[in-house]
This record gives structure tokens, sequence and C-alpha cells, in this order.
């Protein structure tokens, strides 16, 4: 049985944090392997009352001290550069919890760089929206179809009914999407889509010469951006029976700190990066 619970839990992290757990799952649920799982993805505290809820309805409660030990020796992978990377990625994760201003930097300028390459495609969606010789294509692209269609029911081939109806709606289906596009492409609001095309390009390259700089100085290179995340518990050590001991003696908080490096000792004076943003996540917290 726990065979089977180490291999659900297993996949439960490349699901994204226990995304399929049920009510099936919780009897013979290890708990300190589901909150490493989770705090492999940055996942905080509060994650548990998920399992709570889900839980209450077999009669099951989690094992909250053990959940949030095994939480805490997952957070030692994720406080790391290409963990908050990857959480920043997928904007599941909380970095204050890694008590970092490095870290914080690279979730924000990540977060950042997502949000404005976003906002361009969107824009640059928005502009394609009224571009009149699509527009004007697509009418004369539909008006042949149609008349294509025309001269072969009048020929020696014609089609069954059923398909000539299927291939007429698609035709007409292009001609009033292009008298749409002609419609809305007045010059006003080509110009507009424009502009706004060009400023979200601005914000676009400013966002990534930013982004770019604080993942080269923290050594992730495009390669060390593919590698496959999350990883395994097993391949991280926390299905050993040595990780599993930390769980039983001290508090879940001591295990953290005693594995994750003070927060001042990777930072110098003199390091740009220092500064207020360490304030500014307290902030928004």
């Amino acid at each position: 049985m726990r065979g089977n619970i180490l291999i659900a839990v297993g996949a439960c992290v490349l699901l994204s944090a226990c995304e399929t757990f049920s009510s099936a799952d919780c009897v013979d649920a290890d708990w300190r392997l589901i909150g490493a799982a989770d705090g492999v993805l940055g996942s905080t505290s509060s994650e548990i009352e998920r399992y709570q809820r889900i839980c209450s309805s077999v009669g099951v409660t989690p094992d909250q001290e053990l959940y949030e030990c095994g939480r805490r020796q997952g957070l030692v992978t994720y406080c790391t550069p290409l963990g908050v990377y990857n959480g920043a990625s997928r904007r599941r994760s909380s970095v204050s919890q890694c008590r970092s201003d490095r870290l914080w930097r690279i979730e924000r300028t990540t977060i950042d760089y997502r949000s404005a390459s976003s906002r361009l495609d969107n824009a640059r969606s928005r502009l394609s929206d009224l571009d009149r010789r699509r527009g004007e294509r697509l009418i004369a692209e539909g008006r042949k179809r149609l008349d294509n269609l025309a001269r072969r029911q009048s020929g020696t081939d014609p089609l069954g009914e059923k398909e000539l109806k299927k291939r007429r709606r698609r035709a007409e289906s292009d001609i009033r999407e292009g008298e749409a596009i002609l419609n809305r492409a007045t010059p006003y609001a080509i110009r507009a889509a424009r502009d706004e095309v060009y400023a979200a390009e601005r914000e676009y390259r400013r966002a990534e010469d930013v982004w770019s700089d604080v993942m080269f100085r923290n050594g992730l290179t495009r390669e060390a951006r593919r590698r496959d995340w999350p990883p395994s518990l097993a391949s991280l050590g926390l299905t050993d029976e040595e990780s599993v001991r930390a769980c039983r003696v001290p508090s879940a908080e001591d295990v953290f700190d005693s594995l994750l490096p003070d927060a001042q000792s990777e930072l110098s004076p003199a390091d740009p990066e220092v500064g207020s943003a360490d304030q500014e996540s307290s902030a928004a917290d």
C-alpha cells in the first residue's frame, strides 16, 4: 500500500500540487509527502485547508503537523532561482516564504515580463481584427467559393444537398466576417490599435531587458529554464528515511530553518539588487 501511495504522490507533483487529489486518497494519504509535493511548487501553508475540505466528506482529518513539515522540506527546493522562476511562470506560488530579496526579484521580473508579453499579444490581435486587407480577402474568397459551388451544381458532378449546405455556410460565414472587419476598421480605430501595439512593444522590450539581466545574473540560462520541472520527490531525497525521521522530532519550522540558508548571507551590502524589495513584498502581502 505504501508503494502505491508513493507513486500517487510522485505523480501528484507533476500535476501541479495535487490538483487531482480526491476524497478516495484521504484514508491512506502520506501527509508529509503531500506537503513536500506542495512545498516544491511553493504552495503556502493554507493549502492544507483544501485537503481538509476534501477529506471531511470521508471523516478524515489531515495531519497538519506532518503536512507542514513536509511542505517546508519541499520549500528548500522551491526556494532556489530555478524553483522560483518556475513558480512565477505558473503564478501558483509565493516567494515571500523564502525570505530572499534576490528570489523576490526573479519572481517579480518574470511575472512582469510574461504580463508584458501577454499584453503585446492581445494588442496585436486587436489590430489584426481591424486589418481591412484581411476583411477584403475573406469576402473575395467567400464569394469565389460560392461561384464555384454554383458552377459545380450545374455541371456533371454536383454535390449532395448536405455537403452543399455545409460548404455554402462556410463561404457565407467568411463573407460576413470580412464585412464585420470592414465595418470595425475605421481610420480612428486602426490608428488607436496601432498606438496600443507601439506602446505594448515598448513596455515589452523594457520588461524583457530587465528580466534577461536578472536571469543571467542568477544562472538561469535558456538551457536551465528548459529543465523538466518539478523534479520527482525521490530525486530530491524526500522519500528517504532520513526525511521521514526529520519530521518526527523537531518542529516543521526548525526543519525549514536548518535547511534554508539565512537570506541575508546570500546578499552582499554592495549588491545593487538589495534594496526595498523585501519591504515592498511585505507591503504587497
